[in-house]
């Protein structure tokens, strides 16, 4: 009887022995990544990689070669995000989300001609230790590209991709499917935060002073008595590399009266008269 028990004893231990040794020799199951775990985008594969399309410019490549800390966005950038879970649970209620979000919003290089020169220029999204950058690059003749203009740099928050509407105005896409996305514009010489376009009106805020010339110190030639919309009829520079002067005039009036800061239109809607 003791002789069996010890066989038994003996065979069990032997069959835990080889149970052991077969868990550890088999890989870990795969750690499924937060989007497809809240079902924000399908599992990516393990070598997922930027779209060879995307960096085929080679002032691109010549960035990327120059700045090696720098890489265009990849739909794995987003996923390892710390703020995915933030942006999961927000976004998991919209059906069909997965293929609308590759189709429509996961766009880390768009081409357009921005500044409506006919030259077509290159918007990327580049991604350097989990903060996002939006650089634009300016078609020239002879297929070159000027220097990157940098709109937004090293931010921490996700950047989904970028658009550009109908005006030519440049559109990073913190979020979806909300009008809350910061929009860009050339100004002639930059492109500006929410700049304005010729011929645009735009509300002036109460007390804007409008100078004769796009400099403080020259003079003043009218001050708005209210907030009242007003026509841009010219761009001028920028002011100490901050705000841009704008010439306008008053609706439905031919000539300009001036020169106004863009720190003086106001941005609280229905604050104008219609």
């Amino acid at each position: 009887m003791e002789k069996e028990f010890s066989i038994s004893i003996k065979w069990i231990v032997i069959v835990l022995s080889t149970s052991l040794v077969a868990c550890e020799s088999k890989p870990p199951p795969p750690q499924e990544s937060v989007m497809a775990q809240y079902g924000c985008l399908p599992e990516l594969e393990a070598n997922d990689q930027t779209d060879k399309r995307l960096v085929d410019s080679g002032i691109l490549k010549l960035f990327l070669r120059e700045n090696p800390e720098y890489h265009v966005s990849t739909l794995k950038d987003i996923s390892d995000h710390p703020d995915i879970f933030r942006w999961c649970l927000h976004s998991q209620q919209e059906q069909k989300f997965q293929q609308k979000f590759k189709e429509e919003f996961f766009r880390p290089m768009v081409s357009a001609d921005t500044n409506q020169d006919g030259y077509l220029d290159f918007i990327v999204v580049l991604v350097s230790n989990a903060k996002f950058s939006v650089v634009v690059f300016n078609g020239l003749e002879n297929e070159q590209h000027s220097k990157p203009y940098w709109l937004i740099q090293n931010d921490p928050e996700i950047i989904f991709g970028v658009e550009v509407n109908e005006s030519e105005f440049i559109m990073p896409m913190y979020c979806t499917g909300c009008d809350s996305n910061p929009v860009f514009h050339w100004e002639g010489d930059d492109y500006d935060l929410y700049g304005h376009i010729k011929d645009e009106s735009v509300c002036l805020a109460e007390h804007t002073q409008a100078y004769i010339k796009p400099d403080p110190s020259s003079d003043i030639v009218w001050s708005a008595e209210r907030d009242q919309m007003v026509v841009i009829t010219d761009i001028g520079p920028r002011n100490n590399n901050e705000y841009r002067w704008y010439q306008i005039s008053l609706q439905d009036e031919l000539e300009a009266i001036g020169y106004v800061q863009s720190n003086g239109f106001q941005d609280e809607p229905g604050s104008c008269p219609l």
